[in-house]
């Protein structure tokens, strides 16, 4: 639970659709979600990447407060937010005062260490339908929005809809209402495997 102290001094409420802040701008105050949701996403070689979905008790903008550089990406509230807006310059004393958050800050650091190793390891794999396979069986989420695998994945829908329309066929993922539902775990995973066999297989063969 967020210190009662820190949400009567800092809490905004951002309604849906709110950019909190965009990718190159100058800022140091760091965010403290006590409801709501926030996405994440930045610009990469021309196309918007979606990096993290942040939920309560969630902490974003600490980069910047970190190394004084401009916000590395955009933060945007997909539904309506309470979030606590916490100074920059007096960042350092709240943490001395509020051990938790403290620990927050640490946990957002190593989140985000793991969003990017995940993100470099997808962009890696060449093939669409790989890309997509890889994606779904490493996920914690049952069901996401269509847009949002496009965004991640930094595919277009129609490349996207190809692969899902494979995965359909094997009957391990539906597609309904614009949500992606991953049916069957065990049987993706092992659908991984054998197509990381098929790419090593395809890579041994004699030139």
């Amino acid at each position: 639970m967020i210190n009662p102290y820190l949400v009567a001094q800092y809490a905004k409420v951002f309604p849906a659709g709110t950019v909190v802040f965009k990718e190159g701008e100058i800022g140091e105050d760091v965010f403290l979600i006590e409801s709501g949701e926030i996405r994440i996403k930045r610009t990469v070689m021309g196309q918007e990447i979606l990096f993290a979905h942040l939920g309560p008790g969630e902490l974003f903008g600490e980069m910047s407060y970190l190394t004084k550089e401009r916000r590395s990406a955009t933060a945007e509230a997909t539904k309506e937010s309470r979030i606590l807006v916490i100074p920059g310059e007096g960042f350092a004393a709240i943490l001395r005062n509020h051990p938790k958050l403290t620990f927050d800050l640490f946990t957002a650091l190593v989140r985000r260490l793991q969003e990017t190793d995940r993100h470099l390891e997808i962009f890696s794999i060449s093939g669409p339908l790989e890309r997509v396979v890889h994606y779904l069986a490493e996920g914690s989420a049952e069901a996401l929005p269509f847009r949002d695998a496009c965004a991640f994945l930094a595919m277009p829908p129609e490349a996207l809809e190809a692969a899902l329309v494979r995965l359909t066929e094997w009957g391990v993922v539906s597609v309904s209402k614009g949500m992606v539902s991953v049916l069957k775990k065990h049987d993706l995973l092992h659908y991984q495997k054998l197509l990381e066999l098929r790419k090593r297989h395809e890579q041994d063969k004699p030139g």
